[in-house]
């Protein structure tokens, strides 16, 4: 993509941008990441410099939380509520990683707008001997989109303790695209003999809609059982993933849990998926696509763009500042994540070569006074020439930070 069509193409959106667009540092000499997301307004960016940044709590407001190139900083819980219809979050390049005795340690929930997640990688630990519901829980919301994300159980050590489902959605809509979700290990036996309980599951979906691609999704271990008066055997292995909800799928791996050890033997394994009563699955054909943009990335420079599919398709990108909740398109297998409305648009991105991966770099427009940031929404396609289908791909944001800063 040339300079001209970047200016041509991205530059006028700045126009119809609706929010602040300020820029608030975390470091740690300080702001805090609390005193950062106070003082943001709808539409601003947190920007984190810092290694570690306390929590990321986000409610009510529109903002993007990036973490800066060349950090990933650890933060110790996650929680996005209350985000208003037409509002959006971005969350991006941090390790949430801590340990909690119930419930979740990533909180996605009550949002009427969007919110994405962006190579994060969250890992729940328990706390002394209570048991944590799941590495991530999606409640209420009404459009959560994850990229290249893992979401986790910390190492198993064997005890008393449950590590929950990597990532538990309850009445949302969630897309998943190359995301990784394992179950924990199960709570271990007694020896009073009280049975140890089943590794977590990958994903459960109680209610609501996922569609996921590229993802991997792998059940926990069973819990043990060394000790016991009357010999009883392990728990039984996680599924990898359980569906109560509609769920579509395209070239995801399914990983059962193993079952646990115990005195009267091992545990039966998990399964790959179990549907339960008004559960569907519909499984997509073909490889799954792939796409991701380097940001943050200040104005006039560069921006790299990867997309990787079948050798000889185009790929094109769809940009909006807006996303929407996430609409299917069975016919184009896939999700529309994007408002194409009046800040909407496309362009030509290039031609997957041999090696099955398009690597191409793009310059960013300058940002006018007074921005000093603003969050784009991008969403690749892929398609054939002479054109007999279209797949919707992958979702990025796109960062453009004034140089200034």
């Amino acid at each position: 993509m040339t300079r001209s069509l970047t200016l041509i193409l991205l530059a006028p959106l700045l126009g119809s941008a609706s929010f602040a667009q300020a820029v608030h540092v975390v470091t740690s000499d300080g702001p805090t990441m609390a005193q950062a997301i106070a003082a943001a307004q709808d539409g601003d960016v947190v920007l984190v410099r810092a290694a570690t940044a306390g929590a990321i709590a986000v409610n009510g407001k529109s903002i993007s939380v990036v973490a800066d190139v060349g950090f990933t900083p650890t933060v110790s819980s996650l929680t996005v509520e209350n985000v208003p219809a037409g509002g959006r979050v971005v969350v991006r390049g941090f390790l949430v990683d801590s340990a909690i005795g119930s419930g979740a340690l990533a909180n996605v929930r009550d949002n009427a707008g969007s919110v994405w997640l962006e190579e994060t990688r969250v890992v729940v630990r328990p706390f002394l001997f209570l048991s944590p519901l799941a590495a991530v829980r999606v409640a209420a919301s009404a459009h959560v989109t994850a990229r290249a994300c893992i979401f986790e159980p910390a190492d198993a050590i064997g005890g008393l303790t449950g590590r929950g489902h990597g990532l538990l959605i309850e009445g949302s809509a969630v897309a998943l695209f190359d995301v990784t979700c394992r179950g924990g290990e199960g709570v271990g036996g007694t020896m009073g003999g009280i049975p140890p309980g089943p590794g977590g599951s990958g994903v459960r979906l109680e209610t609501g809609s996922l569609f996921a691609s590229g993802s991997t999704f792998v059940g926990g271990v069973g819990g043990i059982h060394p000790f016991s008066v009357t010999p009883l055997p392990g728990g039984a292995g996680g599924d990898a993933i359980v569906v109560g909800g509609a769920a579509v799928l395209r070239d995801c791996t399914f990983v059962p849990g193993a079952g646990g050890f115990g005195t009267g033997g091992q545990g039966p394994a998990g399964q790959p998926a179990t549907i339960l009563p008004g559960g569907t699955i519909q499984t997509l054909a073909g490889a799954a696509r792939h796409f991701s943009i380097s940001t943050p990335v200040e104005e006039t420079q560069n921006a790299t763009y990867t997309a990787s599919g079948l050798p000889g398709e185009g790929v094109g990108v769809l940009f909006s500042l807006a996303p929407i909740q996430g609409t299917p398109f069975p016919f184009f297998d896939g999700v529309l994540a994007l408002d194409l409305g009046a800040s909407g648009d496309a362009f030509f991105l290039g031609n997957v070569p041999v090696g099955g991966t398009l690597v191409a770099t793009a310059p960013m427009p300058g940002l006018p006074p007074p921005f000093q940031g603003v969050t784009f929404f991008e969403q690749s396609f892929f398609f054939d020439l002479p054109p007999t289908y279209l797949t919707l791909g992958p979702s990025s944001s796109l960062v453009i930070l004034d140089d200034s800063l």
